[in-house]
């Protein structure tokens, strides 16, 4: 049986002397009933994270088991897992989902679901890649975002060094608001210098790229020296083969 996270919000309530009837227990109740329900069942798992509080009410039983934790408490999580050291733009991202999100109309700001992969390590340097994808199930009376849903999977793909990634995405337009990469492993590869890249990699030469994307043939070519230098690559072909590898491109 999960944690009651209804009476977690009554707690926080309680303490803070806040009225319940700025609160929907009923809806709450349906959350808990619901996650009661699916995560035993579910090949993914669950988090609930109150945003004033910044804390958990819900973490799925199997996450607690595999992160060998007892309790809902955002220090339990961190005292155990940190986010990889290469991968912390993550973070960034977050904060910057959240401000947007929050600059949007009131009636909009459910309809935003952010979705970050990275890796995770234990204390053991144990690490896990993780797909997460964030969505505001409540807000508060004054439009901000209060319940946060987590819904974490883990990547298939564990031997991969490939740098974190980011990106919003509005559901219902299927609208890709903006996207975020982490550092290859020498560098961190510009919008303009992974498409050059691409170019490169389907077999066109610098006047074409040129063309293709509207700058000058000097500045491709100065893209490209910048592209081998932080890949740490020796020439083209070099570079596309690392650049595969890290899902910098396809």
């Amino acid at each position: 049986m999960v944690d009651n996270f209804v009476d977690r919000v009554l707690q926080y309530y309680h303490e803070y002397e806040i009225s319940e009837g700025d609160i929907d227990l009923n809806k709450l109740k349906e959350y808990q009933e619901l996650f009661n329900t699916i995560d035993p069942i579910s090949q993914c798992f669950f988090l609930v994270k109150d945003y004033h509080r910044n804390n958990c009410l819900f973490i799925s039983e199997r996450m607690k088991s595999m992160l060998n934790i007892h309790s809902c408490s955002t220090e339990a999580l961190l005292q155990n897992f940190q986010i990889h050291p290469d991968d912390r733009m993550i973070i960034d991202s977050l904060n910057q989902a959240r401000k947007y999100i929050c600059k949007q109309r009131k009636e909009e700001r459910k309809n935003y679901k952010l979705v970050n992969n990275f890796r995770i390590c234990s204390e053991a340097n144990q690490c896990f890649r993780i797909d997460v994808q964030h969505s505001v199930l409540e807000m508060d009376k004054q439009g901000n975002i209060w319940l946060g849903l987590r819904v974490i999977h883990l990547d298939p793909d564990q031997e991969s060094n490939r740098p974190a990634s980011s990106f919003l995405q509005h559901v219902y337009r299927n609208e890709i608001i903006y996207s975020i990469y982490g550092d290859t492993e020498s560098g961190s590869i510009s919008r303009r210098e992974r498409e050059v890249l691409e170019l490169i990699s389907e077999g066109y030469v610098s006047k074409e790229i040129a063309e293709k994307l509207f700058i000058s043939e000097y500045t491709v070519n100065n893209h490209r020296k910048s592209i081998l230098k932080k890949l740490n690559a020796n020439n083209a072909s070099e570079a596309i083969k690392k650049a595969v590898k890290l899902g910098i491109i396809r």
